[in-house]
């Protein structure tokens, strides 16, 4: 019944890669979906998570010094090298099945959907870049790029499928990694290579800037604490974070995000308390929150709910675009690799708040997941998710 149902959306290749021992695996599951061929993509998106299935895949891609690839990169898109204090920050949209936040249903489908259609970030990503020279030779004293993923990617997977947390996987976070160079050129490569968008935004910082988002790397990389990833984990109170977040939040140690910016880079979506696991309900499956009428449409205000803040790669993404005929950038850059913006903010002074902005705070709910501590609840049950 499977391969009929899948040959009839042109999905019979996918079936004739999945192993006999995958299917066992998740044979509980995959007999509930007979009975809405909605949640089928569901099923695969999942199933290629926990089985690593090789889906859409771009060409294999010889591999060189990454610091080399990462300047080829760069020369492709902007005529020299900057010599200057910089942040940059690079955006990976959703690709080529965009994430739909109309609804908790159509996020959900549209997350399996991309799982399918491009397994290099499929949901999105986002990467960071600080430059610092010389005040005198204007050489370079201080470079990295860095990133934060998921330590393994089965773990959201996981919380859906075993751990039935349903919408609450918006909430809780698993272990995480910082990704080291390496990764980062492989993550450039391979979506340049299936010639998938890219995006980048340049701001020009001051020396004292400069210094600081120095010091805030470094410290985050020296902790010897546990790193988490997800929404609940805040990278200015070290405890990790999601990819949009952990970039994100150089912006805003440098002072850049206003309040402006942060609407223009973030998604705000009221998530309803009925399809979260741990208010109400113990557990909630995937196919019980598929079909819950509460998943047509987000909560109003007056309703329980999560008021959920995130940084959106996509969102940053359709910023950078969005601001290519905006006659106040300062430098507008398009070529086949990337759409780039570049913005002087050397006026803006650094920040005297303090780089951190608290402890770690996140309790362990065992099973490796995490929820954020002392959150402040109305009446009704709802509180608030932001990214700091």
């Amino acid at each position: 019944m499977l391969e009929s149902l899948l040959d009839h959306r042109g999905l019979k290749p996918i079936l004739n890669a999945m192993t006999k021992a995958c299917f066992l695996k998740m044979g509980g599951f995959m007999a509930v979906t007979f009975r809405n061929r909605s949640l089928i993509r569901i099923t695969i998106g999942l199933m290629a998570v926990l089985c690593n299935l090789p889906f859409a895949q771009a060409d294999n891609i010889s591999r060189s010094d990454t610091r080399e690839i990462m300047q080829r990169i760069q020369e492709s898109v902007y005529q020299q090298p900057l010599q200057e204090n910089y942040l940059r920050l690079y955006f990976f949209p959703s690709y080529p099945v965009s994430m739909n936040w109309t609804s908790p249903r159509s996020l959900l489908e549209s997350s399996m959907d991309g799982i399918v259609s491009n397994p290099n970030h499929p949901i999105s990503h986002a990467n960071v870049e600080v430059h610092c020279v010389n005040a005198q030779t204007r050489q370079t004293e201080y470079h990295v790029m860095a990133g934060a993923s998921s330590e393994n990617s089965n773990h959201s997977a996981r919380l859906l499928l075993k751990e039935k947390v349903g919408f609450s996987v918006l909430e809780r976070s698993w272990p995480g990694a910082y990704e080291n160079l390496d990764e980062i050129a492989e993550s450039f490569e391979s979506r340049i290579a299936a010639k998938d968008p890219i995006s980048a935004v340049t701001y020009v910082i001051s020396e004292s800037t400069c210094q600081r988002l120095q010091e805030y790397h470094d410290r985050m990389m020296a902790n010897p604490a546990p790193t988490y990833y997800g929404f609940s984990a805040r990278p200015r109170f070290n405890e990790g974070g999601g990819c949009s977040a952990f970039a994100a939040s150089f912006a805003e140690v440098a002072g850049i995000v206003d309040a402006a910016l942060y609407y223009r880079w973030t998604q705000m979506q009221r998530v309803p308390l009925k399809l979260m696991a741990g208010y109400g309900v113990e557990k909630i499956s995937v196919m019980e929150v598929q079909e819950s009428p509460h998943s047509a449409r987000w909560s109003m205000d007056d309703e329980p709910h999560m008021l959920l803040e995130v940084y959106d790669p996509d969102q940053m993404h359709r910023w950078v675009m969005d601001a290519a005929n905006d006659n106040h950038r300062d430098q507008n850059t398009k070529s086949e690799v990337m759409s780039a913006l570049q913005f002087d903010v050397r006026s803006i002074e650094s920040p005297d708040e303090p780089i951190f902005l608290g402890e770690p705070d996140l309790l362990s709910l065992g099973r490796q997941m995490w929820i954020r501590n002392g959150k402040s609840y109305r009446a009704d049950g709802s509180f608030v998710m932001r990214p700091h």
